[in-house]
This record gives structure tokens, sequence and C-alpha cells, in this order.
């Protein structure tokens, strides 16, 4: 299994986004992302099921990060889902108002997922 790579860092530098990068397919990559607590050298979230990808994030505030991720193979709709954390109160919001906490995340985006 790959290594972690760290892909940013909170303004404050006490949060990071890290992914496993593997190859899915030829020439399609997955980023598995993680939230970490560089402070408590803790994860707040990963996803159980890998295929989950992060295409582009964006740190909002010292604490708060927004993240576009997609599914591979991408056979769903939607294709990509926007989702912001607050790593300081793992509280996490699927835009443009599902609310949640970290813990059940990943269960909601998989309950958005359509097949085509």
């Amino acid at each position: 299994m790959a290594a972690m790579e760290i892909l940013s860092t909170s303004p404050n530098q006490r949060f990071a986004l890290q992914a496993r990068v593997w190859e899915a397919g030829n020439s399609q990559w997955v980023l598995s992302p993680q939230l970490w607590d560089v402070q408590r050298n803790a994860a707040l979230f990963a996803f159980d099921e890998q295929r989950w990808s992060v295409e582009a994030d964006h740190w909002l505030s010292d604490t708060s990060v927004r993240l576009s991720l997609r599914k591979y193979p991408g056979n769903h709709r939607p294709q990509s889902i926007q989702v912001e954390i607050d790593c300081a109160s793992l509280q996490a919001t699927v835009l443009p108002a599902i609310n949640t906490t970290v813990a059940k995340l990943e269960f909601v985006l998989e309950s958005m997922l359509h097949s085509v």
C-alpha cells in the first residue's frame, strides 16, 4: 500500500489533508483522503472505502476545509460532491446544506450516489 502524501495544511499548520495515492486503472489515479490533526498526531477522518478520491481542496480557515470528492470509477451521479469539514468540531456539511458529523459522513455520501 502506498504511503500517505500531504496534499495541503491548514493556515496555522495544525491540520493536514493527506492522501494515499494509488493507480486504480491505466493512468486513473485515486487520492484516498485523510484529515490529520498534526498537534495530536491523530486521524480525524478517513474513508473506509478507499475508492473515494479528493479532486480539489481549499482551506477556508484554520480549522475548515472544502473538499471536492468523487468515487472511482465514477459511474454515478453526482459525479463529484462538495463537502466542508470543520476539523475542530468534527462537523461536516455536504453542500449545499446537509449537516452531519465526520463519523457519519461516508454513510451520507454513499447514500447520495446514484448509478448511471
